[in-house]
């Protein structure tokens, strides 16, 4: 019997220049089978670690939880928020429906500083270039 060979991949999202999501994938099927399911995903850069060894200093505003389990593996899935402007109640109905288990940041102080801190930068960018 062949050995079982864990499989794990992570992506990236940017909106702009800024992190939006990030996702780790663990598969104990093949690597190919994990590519596949996968599939071409040019908006996704590829990492070389894991979400939280990338983005150790980022707050995750929320987590949805996944796995998948067919005759040719079990593939899990762990997608990670963290722009205050992007996630939203339909990324948690997306996540439920999935069968997923969506945990967001509890930590409420972690949150607003998220925020005050997009809307610092937002201030910020209309000084540099005010509208006409």
């Amino acid at each position: 019997m062949a050995p079982t060979i864990l499989n794990r991949a992570s992506f990236a999202g940017f909106v702009g220049h800024e992190l939006d999501i990030c996702t780790d994938y663990e598969s104990l099927a093949s690597l190919g089978k994990l590519r596949a399911e996968l599939g071409a995903k040019p908006e996704l850069v590829p990492l070389t670690k894991s979400c939280a060894e990338q983005f150790p200093d980022r707050t995750v505003l929320a987590t949805c939880a996944v796995t998948k389990v067919d005759p040719a593996g079990t593939l899990k899935t762990a997608l990670r928020y963290y722009n205050v402007d992007t996630v939203h109640d339909g990324d948690a109905e997306s996540c439920l429906r999935a069968h997923g288990d969506w945990q967001p940041n509890t930590d409420k102080w972690a949150v607003q500083h998220e925020r005050t801190k997009r809307q610092l930068q937002q201030l910020r960018k209309l000084a540099e270039h005010p509208a006409p």
